[in-house]
């Protein structure tokens, strides 16, 4: 073409492009351009190329007069924009200006150039509009394509691959300004956008960035997905590290508020294995500034274990926890490192030149490790706690050699306080952290600084919480005021814990007390609100039972009501053991309501006597342990506790004793009445005395569904020949049950009161266990009946139904658990 129209300035174009693009035809590349120049002196397009031509040669003088020329001709000029701002970063505002004012269609190189140095001056707005306007672009939204698209990048780089285009850039930015002005929801879908662009191959940073934002949106999972993409490329990447860390603490403290509490175990070690890496090879590069946010956050996953059960840093973490096991080893170690890994930070102060409030955090931080360390320590049963009240105002805190104990915890968490105090005066945390730890040597004090705590803040719940305790602990007269400012400033539940504590010990309100304690357990599974609420509830029952009555309808109802409060009770000791909260009263408390319920179910005598053994087994352990760790500090609570559960036992033991003696008797009884009921008496009389009383004692079982069951499970063990009788005996029984429960007949009438007043009919009540036992029992002899031949091809559909009201109404029924096997 060149050769047939040597004047052609679009031919010459086209073959100085095409000598531009390749290594070996590049010096014939100047002689076209200069020709097409000349002969097209109003295209830009050869100026803006041979610009480039002198770039690529090094020749920036000239290389920026080209570009100048083909801007001078059109101001949005995709390559010649580029190319100068290139050479010339400092003309870029009035470079973009001139190319914005005008409507072209390529000119997003202005825009994307206007976004950033708003981005950068801060005015995030701006730079999104701009941003927007790059992306519906031509040079960008099509961008490496058509004759120009080749040269919008230096030629040097022009053949290297790009994993990360123009576009997906820009995608990314504008998530970035969207990031930092709240709309996480946009930032999120502008990152997959980029994402798609890129083919999901974004740059580490722009990782980090998308996880940060999903962190903001809650979405702990996704986040720690990202930056585990990021570190599988980069193991030492201190960013993602850091990243990863804070989401697994969170999907943690997620999983700690379902109960899982073994996963929240898992994601914690996961947090600290990622960071332990990134830590480990910043030191390795002597880049040890880089690390105080790493360590910061390696230390909180360590300090949050201490919120988890002991029993899930077991080997058999899945297994039910034993009773009295000593396993607060592995939970104190874990959390101990946690507190090398804070004064790992605080030994960066010169090196990283940390300001106060940094120096603050870091010893706040080290006070809170060594303060869960003291709860730990005072929670676990093996004794490691003790000491003078007192001894944690001292002076010096302990040397290394002192083998660990709560006081020496507790003074180690005073002098981080004070330390962190001194840093920076006017950080409120730490006032609050050092209020909780004199709150047993010096309440005064604790007050102090909790009020201290307050005047910096006041809407920190967590003063306010320790506070309203502090008060509710000491009986003072603040403490309903206290609970209400924290009822202001956040839905806590200590706020109904302590309402309910006060409603216990000023005015022996326990109904009231274990409403609050409910309503403390619908904000959260609180253990303290669990433990309240199974102490209220027993104490609300000694309560009622005290009281009286006399009133068989009011017995009905109390009985219902009482059974009701017995199982809340039982079933909030148990859920506070499960959450991993130990102590020795509580512990042995659960047997003993656990012996309770058997006795109350009618357990069998040989069966009770060994539940009995169990418990003073445990009570045995449980005085060993008191005698071990007895102080002169140890009130007489805990001896006057164990002496009460003695006499208990020795109650139960002999009950128990009785009633052996008593079954005996009945049996012996029994049998002798058999034996004369057999006899023939010769007088008419007494023959005519024996036909009225086997027609009374007739009449009576036929009314009586107890006594007809009992007449039917000793027609069960006298053989086969009597199963069909039994089995008849057995469903009047069930049927008796039922007619007493619904029929109005065996309803009590009304009765009128003391006061005149109607009170109303109740129904008589009729013990569940007495209802399980006749339907398994029909269960058991329809099965024999059908084997015997004489069902009627309904009874196995009838009996399963038999099976599954005896299960519902006595899970623990033997004979029902039999039959379900």
């Amino acid at each position: 073409a060149v050769a047939g129209a040597p004047d052609d300035a679009g031919a010459l174009f086209a073959l100085g492009s095409f000598y531009l693009r390749r290594a070996d035809t590049f010096p014939k590349a100047q002689k076209q351009l200069l020709l097409a120049a000349r002969n097209g002196a109003a295209s830009p397009s050869p100026f803006a190329l041979l610009g480039c031509w002198y770039e690529r040669k090094g020749d920036a003088g000239r290389a920026a007069g080209c570009f100048s020329k083909a801007l001078a001709l059109d101001p949005g000029h995709p390559v010649a924009g580029r190319g100068l701002h290139r050479l010339r970063p400092e003309d870029a505002r009035r470079l973009c200006a001139a190319a914005v004012d005008g409507s072209s269609p390529v000119n997003g190189w202005a825009w994307k150039i206007l976004g950033e140095q708003a981005a950068a001056d801060g005015d995030d707005t701006y730079a999104s509009t701009c941003f927007q306007q790059a992306l519906f672009r031509g040079d960008v939204e099509g961008a490496g394509d058509g004759e120009l698209g080749y040269f919008y990048r230096p030629l040097a780089d022009a053949d290297a691959a790009v994993p990360y285009s123009e576009r997906a850039a820009l995608w990314a930015q504008l998530a970035g300004c969207y990031g930092r002005m709240g709309k996480l929801s946009a930032a999120v879908q502008a990152y997959a956008e980029a994402s798609t662009v890129a083919d999901g191959h974004l740059p580490s940073g722009v990782l980090c960035q998308w996880a940060q934002v999903e962190q903001g949106l809650g979405s702990h999972d996704e986040a720690f997905d990202k930056c585990k993409q990021v570190m599988r490329e980069d193991p030492q990447n201190l960013e993602a590290a850091c990243c990863a860390g804070i989401g697994g603490l969170a999907i943690a403290k997620r999983h700690h508020g379902e109960g899982k509490f073994s996963l929240a175990r898992q994601w914690l070690q996961d947090g600290v294995a990622i960071l332990r890496g990134a830590v480990d090879g910043a030191r390795e590069a002597s880049d040890v500034c880089a690390s105080p946010t790493a360590f910061k956050i390696l230390g909180d996953l360590y300090t949050f274990g201490a919120s988890l059960p002991y029993f899930v840093f077991r080997e058999d973490a899945d297994a039910h926890p034993p009773l009295h096991a000593h396993e607060f080893g592995p939970v104190l170690a874990f959390v101990q490192q946690g507190e090398q890994a804070y004064r790992s930070v605080l030994q960066l102060e010169r090196a990283c030149d940390l300001d106060s409030v940094e120096m603050a955090i870091a010893a706040y931080d080290l006070g809170v490790n060594h303060f869960l360390q003291a709860r730990l320590l005072a929670t676990s049963e093996d004794g490691s706690g003790g000491g003078d009240r007192l001894d944690i105002l001292d002076g010096a805190a302990d040397g290394p050699s002192e083998g660990p104990s709560v006081a020496r915890a507790l003074r180690l968490s005073v002098a981080s306080f004070l330390a962190s105090v001194g840093a920076e005066p006017l950080f409120a945390p730490a006032w609050c952290g050092l209020g909780c730890a004199l709150a047993d040597a010096s309440p005064v004090l604790a007050q102090h600084c909790l009020c201290r705590s307050l005047q910096l803040d006041r809407a920190s719940h967590l003063s306010w919480a320790n506070l309203s305790m502090l008060y509710v602990e000491h009986g003072a007269d603040g403490a309903e005021e206290a609970l209400d400012a924290l009822t202001q400033v956040a839905d806590s539940p200590l706020c109904w814990i302590g309402r309910g504590l006060l409603m216990e010990s000023k005015s022996a309100d326990f109904e009231s007390a274990a409403d609050a304690y409910r309503s403390a357990l619908q904000v959260s599974q609180h253990p303290e609100a669990l433990l309240g609420l199974s102490m209220t509830c027993r104490k609300r029952t000694l309560a009622r039972d005290e009281t009286g009555a006399d009133d068989a309808d009011e017995n009905a109802y109390i009985t219902s009501m009482e059974y009701n409060a017995r199982l809340e009770c039982n079933n909030s000791v148990r859920m506070y053991l499960s959450t991993g909260s130990k102590n020795m009263g509580t512990s042995l408390r659960n047997e003993l309501l656990a012996l309770e319920e058997e006795i109350v179910r009618g357990m069998e005598p040989a069966l009770l006597s060994g539940s009995v053994q169990t418990v003073q087994q445990q009570l045995a352990f449980f005085e060993n342990v008191r005698r071990e760790n007895e102080d002169e500090t140890q009130s007489s609570e805990t001896k006057q506790a164990f002496d009460t559960v003695k006499e208990c036992l020795a109650i139960i033991s002999g009950a128990e004793s009785q009633e052996i003696q008593e079954a005996e008797a009945t049996t012996n009884t029994d049998a002798s009445n058999a034996v004369s009921m057999e006899e023939p008496d010769d007088t008419g009389a007494a023959d005519e005395d024996k036909e009225t009383d086997e027609g009374d004692a007739e009449k009576k079982d036929s009314t009586d569904p107890v006594l007809l069951l009992r007449r039917a499970e000793d027609m069960a063990k006298e053989g086969t020949d009597q199963y069909a009788r039994a089995r008849d005996t057995a469903v009047r029984a069930y049927d008796a049950f039922h007619r007493r429960l619904l029929d109005t007949a065996a309803v009590s009438s009304a009765e009128e009161g003391a006061d005149g007043y109607q009170k109303p009919a109740v129904p008589v009540p009729v013990d569940a266990a007495h209802i399980s036992r006749a339907s398994a029992l029909v269960h058991w002899l329809s099965g024999c009946s059908e084997r015997g031949g004489g069902g009627d091809g309904t009874a196995p559909v009838r009996a399963s139904l038999r099976l599954q009201v005896a299960l519902m109404m006595d899970p623990g029924n033997p004979l029902a658990v039999a039959g379900l096997v």
